[in-house]
């Protein structure tokens, strides 16, 4: 009993490490268009699967874990328009260095704002607290 149990783990080991060595890493750098200057936490995306990650201060960022197969990268980052990079293919066994996804800036629109000045009003018949005393009570 106790040698089909430990069989039984190695095999489970075995398999699992026969899995992870099938499975490809995706790595690159998220840049500003105009700039060149890295964009640090940026959401990296592939769609259509859990995987993702978010880019460190320099701009990169790793997605490992990434079965074999062909992927689309979505890239999305505040104030940014989102960025694709397609045809990412990953290989079994192998890291990707995918070439840097420039994002362009996005004009956020919105409506108007009207400042105007004046003076507070003073409201003199709401008093901001009031207490009663008894005469007991003084």
């Amino acid at each position: 009993m106790k040698k089909t149990v430990v069989q039984s783990l190695w095999l489970v080991a075995l398999l699992a490490t026969a899995l992870q060595a099938q499975q490809g890493r995706v790595v690159g750098t998220v840049v500003d268009r105009d700039t060149q200057q890295p964009l640090a936490g940026a959401s990296i995306r592939l769609e259509n699967t859990p995987y993702g990650s978010i880019t460190d201060g320099s701009g990169q960022y790793a997605i490992a874990g990434v079965a074999e197969g062909v992927y689309r990268i979505r890239v999305t980052y505040m104030g940014y328009q989102t960025g694709f990079e397609t045809d990412v293919r990953t290989i079994r066994n192998k890291t990707v260095q995918i070439r840097d996804i420039q994002l362009l800036r996005a004009v956020i629109e919105v409506e108007e704002v009207v400042v105007t000045s004046g003076n507070f009003v003073d409201e003199r018949d709401d008093p901001a607290s009031a207490f009663r005393y008894t005469r007991g009570e003084i």
